[in-house]
């Protein structure tokens, strides 16, 4: 605390003389106040030039942040400055120590979020969750448990950086494993919103690139049932069942319609809608099949969606072709009684199309 002379009039009367003339005298008081932490003092009788050497002699500097105060002593001795330094810094040494323990354990909690925050780019889009641990001042070690032993945060970093390598060895089974287990951790710390967030942002970001991995895997064995059923139920457990079902209704039709392409028209029309009617119906009665295997029965609706829009899309086909062929004619019904015969075989996956199988009136 800085304090200044101010001036003070008092009135005294000197009984038995009768003498009321004022007298001046002076009072102490409080100007400027600093916590002692966050100043810095500095003699500045070393500082200036010779021309101004006489006037610092006697002058400390305080400085605080931005702001730099100069007080300088009237008096031609310099012994009050300098027992003024001498107690200014034994003052702050001892307060410097009793703050250590404090200090050293802000800074390792500080260390160990920076650490964790700053070296994963998955933050960088995170602004509001950077901007709180920038302006977060009380960040003491924060440590979760797991199996009933306290861990660090850095011992946090380092299942992710497992995580990592298992994504890239495609390791696929340890990698699931190890997100459903730092995904529990995070749920674990509900008293520490910043560090959820912070473990919650980096397990995500993996996730969706496992899940990436996994979605590509799918697409490319869909057509085997254990192969699928281990992809799907991968990405079910990394929490998008959505995007399984998706990935794999989709896969499944870009099938249909590759294998329908490849039916080539050589003349002979009741040949060619028996490979067509052939490819259409074997094909959904495969993929509702492993549907079944793969999801629970109240996301069956989603599947019997996708194997009436294919069976629309095979109408299509059927009244294109025979929309130049009379109706009841020998051809015709030939290529109907191939159409509904190939249709029952999604009859042993629960669907009863046979009725749904038509020519449409304008042959289109």
């Amino acid at each position: 605390m800085v304090a200044v002379e101010k001036p003070k009039r008092t009135q005294q009367n000197s009984a038995g003389h009768g003498d009321t003339r004022p007298k001046d005298s002076t009072k102490l008081v409080a100007e400027k106040c600093w916590p002692l932490q966050d100043i810095d003092m500095l003699d500045l009788s070393s500082i200036g030039s010779a021309r101004d050497k006489h006037g610092m002699q006697h002058a400390i500097s305080v400085r605080c942040g931005q702001e730099s105060f100069t007080y300088r002593s009237e008096r031609a001795s310099s012994a009050d400055k300098d027992m003024m330094l001498r107690d200014f810094r034994q003052t702050y040494e001892e307060l410097r120590r009793l703050l250590r323990p404090e200090t050293e354990n802000n800074a390792k909690g500080k260390e160990a979020i920076d650490f964790y925050a700053t070296r994963d780019p998955t933050l960088s889009k995170k602004t509001d969750l950077l901007r709180s641990l920038s302006n977060s001042n009380d960040r003491p070690e924060i440590f979760v448990d797991v199996d009933g032993k306290q861990k660090n945060l850095r011992w946090v970093e380092g299942q992710i950086d497992e995580l990592d390598i298992d994504i890239a060895l495609q390791r696929l089974e340890d990698a699931v494993r190890h997100i459903e287990q730092l995904r529990k951790i995070a749920k674990g710390l509900r008293g520490n919103a910043m560090a959820q967030d912070l473990i919650s942002t980096k397990v995500d970001g993996r996730a969706n690139k496992l899940a990436d991995l996994v979605v590509s895997r799918l697409v490319n064995t869909h057509s085997f049932s254990n192969a699928t059923q281990t992809n799907i139920a991968w990405l079910v457990r990394l929490g998008f069942d959505d995007r399984a079902r998706e990935s794999f209704l989709k896969a499944r039709s870009d099938n249909i319609t590759k294998r329908a392409r490849q039916c080539i028209f050589e003349g002979d029309l009741r040949d060619y809608i028996f490979q067509v009617s052939f490819v259409y119906f074997t094909l959904m009665k495969n993929t509702v099949s492993i549907y079944q295997q793969c999801f629970p029965s109240p996301m069956m609706s989603a599947c019997v969606k996708w194997a009436k829009e294919h069976l629309d899309g095979f109408n299509v086909i059927l009244s294109r072709q025979l929309s130049s062929i009379q109706r009841g004619s020998p051809t015709w019904n030939e290529c109907m009684d191939q159409a509904k015969e190939h249709v029952m075989m999604v009859n042993d996956v629960g669907l009863d199309f046979k009725e749904l199988v038509r020519v449409k009136e304008d042959g289109g």
